[in-house]
C-alpha cells in the first residue's frame, strides 16, 4: 500500500485522467500517483515528462 493511500481520508480530492484528457495537475495538488498496466507506460512517461518536478 502506498504512503499516499495510507494518508488518504474521506473528502480528500483526487483526479482521474484517461484517454483524451490533459495530464495537468490542479494548482492545489501536492503530488500524483500514475497507475497503469504495461501498455500504459508510454502515456505515463509522457505525462511525467510534462509535469514540473
Amino acid at each position: 500500500m502506498s504512503p499516499w493511500l495510507r494518508r488518504a481520508e474521506p473528502g480528500d480530492r483526487a483526479g482521474i485522467f484517461g484517454i483524451g484528457t490533459v495530464g495537468r495537475l490542479p494548482e492545489h495538488a501536492k503530488g500524483q500517483l500514475p497507475v497503469g498496466e504495461m501498455t500504459a507506460l508510454p502515456a505515463i512517461l509522457s505525462i511525467l515528462d510534462g509535469t514540473p518536478p
